[in-house]
């Protein structure tokens, strides 16, 4: 995905998307290299603390679900589920 189709998908500028990757990058949460065979291309990859970040946000995530429905049946779930779509598609 180019940074364009970047930027447009999360409603940023270009500029705003390489200040995030040269700060991600600081961090030590991505690594940047040329592309082999186009210089102008810059490839990201993640970072070991990238992945570690990650695997916490999706625990954490799990652990809040877990809270959130408990004591609920799967058909409950899924009529909240139901309504919280009907609601997104209401509003937009």
């Amino acid at each position: 995905m180019s940074q364009k189709e970047l930027a447009k998908r999360l409603n940023v500028t270009p500029p705003s998307i390489t200040s995030m990757i040269k700060k991600m990058e600081q961090e030590g949460y991505i690594t940047r290299k040329a592309d082999e065979q186009d210089q102008r291309v810059m490839r990201l990859t993640l970072a070991q603390k990238g992945r570690d970040s990650i695997a916490y946000v999706i625990k954490t995530a799990e652990k809040l679900e877990e809270k959130v429905f408990e004591g609920m049946s799967v058909e409950e779930k899924m009529l909240f589920r139901r309504l919280l779509l009907q609601i997104i598609e209401n509003v937009e």
